[in-house]
C-alpha cells in the first residue's frame, strides 16, 4: 500500500468518527424528549435510544482506536503524540 492510500484510509476513519460524534448529540436530544414524553411508547423508545447510544459509543471507540493505530503506522509514534 502506498502512502496516499494509507492517508485516504485514515481520512475515511476520521470522517466516520466525526459522523458518529455528531450522532451522539442527536441521540442525547431524542433520549431527553422520550424521557419526558407522555406518548404511549415513549419509555420503550427511550430504552431503544439508550441501547443505540451504547452501540454508537462502542463503535466510536473502536473507530477512534483504529484511526489512532493508522496515524501511528503512517506518521510514527512521535508524530502521534504532538
Amino acid at each position: 500500500m502506498n502512502f496516499f492510500d494509507e492517508v485516504a484510509k485514515l481520512h475515511d476513519l476520521e470522517s466516520i468518527w466525526a459522523s458518529l460524534d455528531r450522532l451522539g448529540s442527536h441521540l442525547r436530544e431524542a433520549r431527553y424528549i422520550a424521557s419526558s414524553s407522555y406518548a404511549e411508547r415513549a419509555e420503550e423508545f427511550w430504552q431503544k435510544i439508550v441501547n443505540l447510544q451504547d452501540v454508537a459509543n462502542e463503535l466510536q471507540t473502536e473507530v477512534e482506536k483504529e484511526a489512532h493505530d493508522m496515524r501511528v503506522k503512517i506518521y510514527g509514534p512521535e508524530e502521534e503524540e504532538e
